[in-house]
Order: structure tokens, then C-alpha cells, then sequence
């Protein structure tokens, strides 16, 4: 989607977010989509600054390494960072073969860790820039009881 959409926020979440909502701000916005009216809104459920989304809105951290770059070593340094950066984000590992697939594999439950500069740019210093892709939680759908599923705001898996 692109475009522009009337957002709306009531009482309960303007109490909540109202001091974020200044001119020139930049946010993120989470809620439901109305299309009752002629002219769509949104529906506000939740406001996040954008210097806190990137940790707020995130699931997971998807490092990117080549195959021909993996050894033990390696393994043990880009754990320590993750030991060093602890938060609330799964770990992935996008390995590309020399065929040009990729093979993802799931860090263990207890590798998590918090998005940041910081983060970056020592997974950076290991793997190379670019190494890092932040993948945003995903909506969660509930059912209105007439057989159709809406978006219900952004909830983090946790697998």
C-alpha cells in the first residue's frame, strides 16, 4: 500500500500516545483499517517512535553470512556478540551456498538479542556490511464472527 489515510485515535490510546503525536514527528502506527465510511482510516492501537521501532517492531534478526566464510570460530565470535547484545529477537542465519540457494537456520532459544547500531556494526565487523536484516513482527489476524479475519495490530512470534 501506498498513499496517504486519516488515522484516528481515540481517548484510551490518545491518553497513551498523545505526547508522541507532534508535527513533523516521525511514528510508527499500528491499529485496523475502517472502511465504513467513504474515505478509509486508521484506526489507531499503537504509536511507536521511530527511534524505538527498529527494537520495538522487530521479531527477529536475520544474519546474512556465505557458506564459504562459515567456520567454528566464526560461530563462537557472532555468539559473543549475541551474548552482548541480549533483548527479546530470535536469531536467523541466511547462509548463501556456492549454488546461490540459501539454507536459514534458527539460532537456539536462548540466543536472542535487542537491534541496534552497536549490534550492527559488530556483526558488521564479522560478517561484512550489510550483514543484518531486522524482520518486523507480523500482524495478527482475529476473526469478526461473520466468517472474515481482520488485523488485529502487530504481535511478535515467538517460536
Amino acid at each position: 500500500m501506498h498513499g496517504t489515510i486519516r488515522a484516528v485515535v481515540f481517548s484510551q490510546q490518545w491518553e497513551q500516545y498523545g505526547s508522541l503525536l507532534k508535527e513533523e514527528a516521525v511514528i510508527f502506527a499500528t491499529g485496523k483499517v475502517d472502511r465504513s465510511n467513504e474515505r478509509s482510516s486508521l484506526l489507531i492501537q499503537e504509536i511507536v517512535p521511530a527511534d524505538e521501532a527498529r527494537e520495538r517492531l522487530a521479531a527477529s534478526v536475520c544474519l546474512s553470512l556465505q557458506r564459504s566464510q562459515l567456520n567454528i570460530s566464526l560461530l563462537d565470535e557472532l555468539h559473543a556478540v549475541c551474548e552482548r547484545h541480549p533483548g527479546g529477537c530470535r536469531v536467523l542465519l541466511d547462509i548463501s551456498m556456492a549454488d546461490d540457494s540459501h539454507i536459514v537456520v534458527r539460532a537456539g532459544r536462548d540466543v536472542c538479542v535487542r537491534p541496534s547500531d552497536a549490534f550492527d556494526r559488530e556483526i558488521g565487523a564479522l560478517v561484512g556490511e550489510g550483514g543484518v536484516r531486522v524482520v518486523a513482527r507480523e500482524p495478527v489476524l482475529e476473526n469478526d464472527g461473520n466468517g472474515r479475519y481482520r488485523r488485529r495490530g502487530m504481535q511478535s512470534r515467538r517460536n
